[in-house]
């Protein structure tokens, strides 16, 4: 028998310890005496001393059989979860075209870009094959862009309906999903939506509060978005729709969230469950998080003080979630036909990993092959002590040289990480060291 290499050990006061095992996600709450035994690493001496304590280790996992190759073990849970047949995503841009225009926007805008008929009769094949061939139980489509919803009469209406006759002769449920500004999100956009029996939900992006968010997010007469964003995502949460509230920070904005988080105060608590905050540095500022991160607890606990779920107290707390760009059953389909796995990137050829053909299959090319290689290859992450709670996506992984961790997590980070599972596990029950 052997420790596992995915086990951790943390203070938790002044007499007891948390041992947690990254793998199986479980936690063991230890006395001092318990924690000073297994500090000796001695198994034969916890099996003697406590052959209960010593039975309870190995039926959690914290100790495991020699022959055990723990990383492949990993390897291979991670990559089942990954390659699903019983779920699908497709992600489409109905346009490049926006109405808006951040400095900070990645994406090379093309005006009067659109799904054309014989790309919308590859879609909807596409979406056949899928419910056909495959035991579905749950097809996700998200609109992407450019803005969406410019195209929401002539492409995303269409294509929501054809994927609910499609669902509703099948056992598959469908899932709509937005990126949005949400500057078109009109009251009659949000009552189509809430009439579906579908799931909803939209991402908006937020840059501050209303003097900061108004002077990047403006409309072409110079005019800020604040107030009527709000107002449409305040419309739609409060008729079930699921918004995640997108705030993009730096250094410079990131105090000022606090006064976005204000606006939401006076909707009944009843619709708290309905939105949730989340936190996306804005990666064309490299300031690093030695400065944000103790403004980010702050701005957390505030939210956690006013009911308000945030990306630091959902389930799974960020940890060991996968990016969809990582999942073989996730794609992105642009307006032309072109297909990618990201989205956090410019949707030009050079970069696409695959074209959609008319009947609806996909042709990948070597960057796809690439991206998907990825995932588990570099020597770093599989000596890793968190891999199998590492978010780290592929886009990282294959824009970074091998031997160097992607993600640039280090030790203290490591145990950052550890911290917040525990936190979560334990529903902040326990307070650590």
């Amino acid at each position: 028998m052997k420790w596992s290499k995915y086990n951790s050990t943390i203070k938790a006061g002044d007499e007891k310890y948390i041992l947690y095992n990254c793998r199986t996600d479980k936690i063991l709450i230890l006395t001092k005496e318990l924690h000073t035994i297994i500090s000796q690493n001695n198994l034969d001496r916890i099996k003697l001393l406590h052959p209960d304590f010593h039975t309870c280790l190995i039926t959690n996992s914290f100790i495991i059989d020699n022959y055990k190759d723990e990383v492949e073990i990993t390897i291979q849970d991670r990559e089942k979860q990954l390659d699903s047949d019983v779920y699908f995503r497709l992600t489409i841009n109905p346009t490049l075209d926006c109405n808006l225009r951040c400095w900070y926007c990645y994406e090379t805008h093309q005006k009067n870009s659109h799904v054309d008929d014989k790309t919308m009769d590859s879609i909807k094949k596409l979406l056949e094959n899928k419910i056909k061939t495959l035991q579905l139980k749950t097809l996700a489509i998200s609109f992407f862009g450019g803005e969406p919803l410019l195209k929401f009469n002539k492409t995303v209406k269409p294509l929501i309906n054809f994927a609910q006759e499609l669902c509703n002769g099948s056992e598959t449920k469908l899932n709509i999903g937005f990126t949005t500004n949400a500057v078109l999100l009109t009251s009659n956009i949000v009552d189509y939506l809430s009439s579906l029996d579908v799931i909803g939900y939209i991402q908006v992006p937020f840059d501050g509060n209303k003097s900061l968010h108004d002077a990047i997010k403006k409309m072409s007469n110079g005019k800020g978005t604040y107030d009527i964003t709000l107002k449409n995502i305040k419309y739609a949460i409060k008729k079930g729709l699921h918004v995640n509230i997108r705030c993009n920070y730096n250094i410079d904005n990131l105090n000022c969230f606090i006064d976005l988080i204000d606006e939401f105060k006076d909707l009944d608590k009843k619709y708290y469950d309905s939105f949730h905050f989340s936190f996306q540095p804005v990666w064309q500022t490299h300031d690093g998080g030695l400065k944000t991160s103790p403004i980010l607890k702050k701005i957390r606990f505030a939210l956690d003080t006013f009911g308000m779920k945030h990306d630091g107290n959902s389930e799974n707390g960020g940890l060991g979630t996968s990016c969809y760009a990582d999942r073989g059953d996730s794609i992105v389909v642009n307006y032309n036909g072109d297909v990618y796995k990201c989205t956090s990137q410019d949707f030009i050829q050079a970069k696409r990993e695959g074209i959609l053909n008319e009947d609806g299959t996909i042709t990948y090319n070597k960057y796809y092959q690439g991206r998907m290689n990825s995932r588990f290859s570099n020597p770093i992450c599989k000596d890793c002590s968190i891999l199998p709670i590492c978010s780290v996506c592929s886009q990282k992984k294959i824009n970074q040289s091998l031997y160097i961790c992607p993600g640039n997590i280090g030790e203290d980070d490591k145990l950052d990480i550890i911290q917040s599972r525990i936190q979560i596990i334990s529903n902040n029950r326990i307070t650590l060291t």
